[in-house]
């Protein structure tokens, strides 16, 4: 099964309970509850299980504008822990069958710590990796040595409409390798040995789509590359149910909540 995660924001514009949320989507004036979500979907028979684990949250509106130096603020009081808590929120309930369960998971998730907690726990997982981290293959960063690597193939997909980007289809040249992360110059830790899958679109150059992958599962062939990108195709259904749970019947943030602790 693939765990599909995602974080979206709740907007309430109401006098109610506005004053009890936190600040969303950068603005000071819009409030609301953020909520990170995991959809289990099984795809060999393409059908979703259901949702497994919902994290919600507000930020403290007293510390909006105060600089405080990331660094310095514990791992587990950032937001970005949301992801580890969520795993192991999902691995307390689902037992032995965590061990049948991928996680997918956009850029946000390419942490340190959490790629740490996954590997350490035998979780299975795809993140999206959001920057060209150090690794110990030849002295690179991960794009570049990814630039290096010949492709092994190509698979064309489709790429749905998201606020102003339109949808289109793009042809992706398919690139895999193993990896070795190395530890951040900030961090304390191991290497992290993982397997890599390099998407990037056919003569689009730097603007075009590039998804480059980061897994725990064994990569040693096209076919075993492909359905990584398969699986990370996917992710774009945690994204629907965001969009359903606040639009259509639902209409969530269309709730007149009258007390925090009551959502």
């Amino acid at each position: 099964m693939l765990a599909l995660e995602d974080t979206t924001s709740l907007n309430y514009t109401h006098r109610a309970v506005k004053e009890q949320l936190g600040h969303v989507n950068g603005g000071n004036r819009t409030r609301g509850i953020y909520a990170h979500s995991i959809l289990l979907f099984a795809p060999t028979n393409h059908q979703v299980v259901g949702l497994i684990e919902q994290i919600r949250w507000t930020r403290d509106i007293k510390t909006r504008g105060k600089r405080t130096r990331h660094t310095q603020t514990p791992y587990k009081e950032k937001e970005s822990y949301k992801w580890e808590q969520a795993s192991i929120n999902m691995a307390s309930r689902l037992g032995e069958t965590m061990q049948q369960v991928i996680s997918v998971c956009d850029r946000e998730a390419d942490i340190y710590e959490y790629l740490t907690y996954k590997t350490q726990e035998n979780q299975r997982f795809v993140v999206r990796s959001m920057q060209s981290r150090c690794i110990e293959e030849s002295g690179n960063k991960l794009y570049a040595f990814s630039d290096q690597l010949r492709p092994a193939g190509n698979r064309k997909i489709y790429i749905p409409q998201k606020g102003g980007r339109k949808a289109r289809e793009v042809i992706l040249d398919i690139r895999f390798s193993t990896i070795t992360l190395k530890v951040p110059a900030n961090k304390k830790g191991k290497s992290i040995p993982l397997y890599y899958v390099g998407c990037v679109e056919q003569g689009a150059g730097d603007n075009g789509l590039s998804w480059h992958l980061m897994t725990s599962e064994p990569v040693t062939n096209r076919e075993e590359a492909l359905k990584i990108v398969q699986y990370y195709e996917q992710r774009w259904l945690i994204e629907d149910y965001h969009k359903a749970w606040k639009s259509g019947g639902t209409q969530v943030e269309s709730l007149r909540i009258a007390k925090l602790y009551q959502y």
